[in-house]
């Protein structure tokens, strides 16, 4: 009987507004299991929904279209928690903060749109849980098309977080954090346009972050990842893009990270990993008729028994590999047995180990390849 009565008298008030403007809405709620909607459509909104005092299973729904300078502010408290966010037009502002296992559900189609935390970005978009439930866990998936978008989110202890942006200079965050004991945080990123920038940062044991940049021609984007623990995911690919800068920082040990270039050229991919039993593997194609070429890769590992491999195909690609420690390989049965694995024209492979019973094997096909292997 709750839920019909805020459901009726919520339906009432955006009834009432749905073509005005500068409307305010403000839901209050305590208990347990209650919903709010609010409807807006017009341009100078404000939808706050406070579900924060004592009480689980909240959901709220904001839908907010056809307008511009509008602003969205939910606050969950509580375990349980759902929120959807719906923004339609120019230079909005969504608000979030969650505490508890719970869900977010955001998605903005225009330009200018904001949803703010990690590096401040205006604040909000907080999830946070405790660490006394094993089933302590946030879900966050937010969806940005348009141009100039802002996505900050930051998660404490288990969180999972999705980002897809498809636009032109876009600018999306995420932060994780969390305790040991088994699989943790997972960031998954996907950029489709120009000029767009993505930074990652997790700190815990098995975190996962994949970061995509395609399938449709993306150039000249930006994208950080950083991993601070042990057992640790990170993948970066690029499907169709040219002059894309990758910078993935791993520090702990049993890391794996998988760097990928297909169909782009003068992409520019630098990882730096630290600890021990790191694998890493690597790919440059050049498929169905087109050729990835110009691309520079350049790996630095440091720590004992760390593996490397991967293959080239293009013509002009520069990989480096430096691995500092003992008992390093390029080369290994996970992935393949030849090592750094080269097809096209003047490619160019240097390989560097320092350190004792380290094993790198190298094979070219082609024209003006060069490859060279240090050990120390």
């Amino acid at each position: 009987m709750k839920k019909a009565s805020i459901l009726f008298i919520t339906m009432m008030l955006t009834a009432g507004m749905a073509f005005a403007q500068s409307n305010d809405a403000s839901i209050t709620q305590s208990g347990d299991d209650n919903f709010a909607t609010v409807g807006q459509s017009g341009s100078d909104h404000e939808a706050i929904v406070d579900q924060s005092t004592w009480g689980t299973g909240h959901t709220a729904e904001v839908t907010q279209s056809g307008g511009s300078d509008s602003y969205s502010y939910i606050l969950q408290d509580q375990r349980g928690a759902e929120a959807y966010v719906s923004q339609v037009g120019s230079n909005n502002i969504s608000g979030l903060k969650q505490s508890g296992p719970n869900v977010a559900n955001i998605s903005q189609d225009g330009n200018g749109n904001v949803l703010g935390q990690y590096g401040n970005l205006s604040n909000n978009a907080f999830q946070k849980n405790g660490t006394s439930f094993a089933d302590d866990m946030n879900w966050l998936t937010l969806d940005q098309t348009g141009d100039n978008n802002i996505a900050g989110v930051w998660q404490e202890h288990h969180g999972e977080v999705t980002i897809t942006q498809t636009g032109n200079g876009n600018d999306s965050r995420a932060y994780q954090s969390g305790q040991a004991g088994g699989s943790l945080n997972s960031a998954n990123v996907s950029i489709s346009g120009d000029n767009n920038l993505t930074d990652t940062y997790q700190v815990g044991e098995g975190n996962s972050a994949s970061i995509n940049i395609g399938p449709y021609a993306s150039d000249g984007n930006n994208v950080a990842s950083k991993q601070i623990g042990d057992g640790n995911d990170a993948s970066f690919s690029v499907q169709m893009g040219d002059a894309n800068d990758v910078d993935i920082d791993q520090n702990g040990s049993a890391n794996y990270s998988e760097y990928s270039v297909k169909y782009g050229s003068s992409n520019m991919i630098t990882a730096d990993v630290s600890g021990i039993g790191n694998r890493t593997r690597l790919s440059i194609d050049a498929g169905w008729g087109s050729m990835s070429s110009g691309n520079i890769l350049s790996v630095t590992k440091s720590g004992d028994s760390n593996y490397l491999s991967g293959s080239i195909e293009g013509s002009n690609n520069i990989v480096t590999v430096l691995q500092d420690g003992t008992g390093n390989r390029i080369g290994t049965s996970w992935y393949t047995s030849n090592g750094v694995s080269i097809t096209g024209d003047s490619n160019v492979v240097g390989i560097t180990q320092m350190s004792d019973s380290n094993s790198a094997s190298v094979s070219v096909s082609g024209s003006n390849n060069t490859a060279t292997i240090y050990q120390d």
